[in-house]
Parts: structure tokens; C-alpha cells; sequence
């Protein structure tokens, strides 16, 4: 991402007013309909030609349309972003934000790929295998990944456990060309 090194800024500055407010869930809905919408109509807001504040206008414009109210805090956020040309931005904003507002509440977020629907017991044993090494509760983000073939990959912290056949399977041929 182009902008990576600014998301967690601007993030962790929505998060900040969005605590402040008690609106940290609000607003990463309202983010969330955001990225969405900019996802769709990316070519128009990406346009360098069109002018940065009616384009905000529009969105909230059409967030409004659709039923979703937008207050003044966040209306600005949309402003700055735009206006410092960092749209692009959004999706990974809304990322860091996500993770930031999990950690403010004292738990960790974790990506959790798998190849199918885990059981009760197996989803409790990588819950109590994160909460060992974090000493925090786990909040689970599912992604699915069916050439895993079995088994997970559990990333949080930086970290990554790959404990899946697939895994598995690379590190056998890893070490067998390896020895060759």
C-alpha cells in the first residue's frame, strides 16, 4: 500500500475522537461503508480533476441517502483524507482501525485462515493457545483457504503459526531439496 506508513496515524486519530465520543463502534461501521463505497466508485474519487470537498460532500450526501447519519467529527476525518489526497488510504485505514479499537479493549486480534468451519473444541484450543502467549483474549478475524487442506494458520503480534497440512507439506519438500 502506498500510503502504509500513514493509515495507523489516521486510524489512531479517528480512534481517539471515536473513544472520546463513545462512537468506536459507529465509526468503524461508518468506515467500513466508506472503504465500500470507495471500493465501487474508486475511479470517480481517485479523479485528481474533481474537487476534494464535494466529493465528501456527495459521499455523506449519499451515506445520508441510504440512512446512514454522519456527524460532524467524522465528516472532517472524510475531509482531511480527501484533502491530503490519501483515499487510497481507506482500506488500510479501516484495517488499523479495526485492530487498534480490538487492542484498546485490552484483547488481541488474530487472522485466523482456515480450510473449513472448526469445531467448538478445536476453535477453544487456538483461543487458549493465543491467550497463553498473549496473556489477552483473542478476537478471531475467519478467513477461509481451502488449499490449506486441513489444519490453520493463526497470525497475531507479528507472528505466524502455520499448522496446516499444506504447511506441512512445504516444509517436508523444503527439507528434502534442501538435503539433495
Amino acid at each position: 500500500m502506498r500510503y502504509s506508513h500513514i493509515a495507523p496515524k489516521y486510524a489512531r486519530a479517528l480512534l481517539n475522537v471515536a473513544i472520546e465520543l463513545g462512537k468506536q463502534e459507529e465509526y468503524g461501521q461508518l468506515l467500513a461503508f466508506v472503504v465500500e463505497l470507495y471500493d465501487k466508485t474508486k475511479q470517480f474519487l481517485d479523479d485528481p480533476t474533481q474537487n476534494s470537498a464535494k466529493q465528501v460532500e456527495r459521499i455523506v450526501g449519499f451515506l445520508n441517502q441510504v440512512g446512514v447519519a454522519v456527524d460532524k467529527p467524522f465528516w472532517s476525518f472524510l475531509k482531511i483524507v480527501f484533502e491530503k489526497k490519501r483515499q487510497a488510504s481507506l482500506p488500510a485505514i479501516l484495517g488499523y482501525y479495526t485492530n487498534m479499537k480490538i487492542e484498546s479493549q485490552m484483547k488481541v486480534p488474530v487472522v485466523l485462515t482456515i480450510a473449513y468451519d472448526l469445531s467448538d473444541e478445536e476453535t477453544r484450543a487456538i483461543s487458549d493457545f493465543v491467550r497463553r502467549y498473549t496473556k489477552r483474549e483473542p478476537v478471531f478475524d475467519i478467513k477461509f483457504d481451502q488449499s490449506l487442506l486441513a489444519g490453520a494458520v493463526i497470525e497475531y503480534n507479528g507472528r505466524t503459526f502455520d499448522v496446516s497440512i499444506s504447511g506441512r507439506l512445504r516444509n517436508i519438500a523444503r527439507s528434502v531439496f534442501q538435503k539433495g
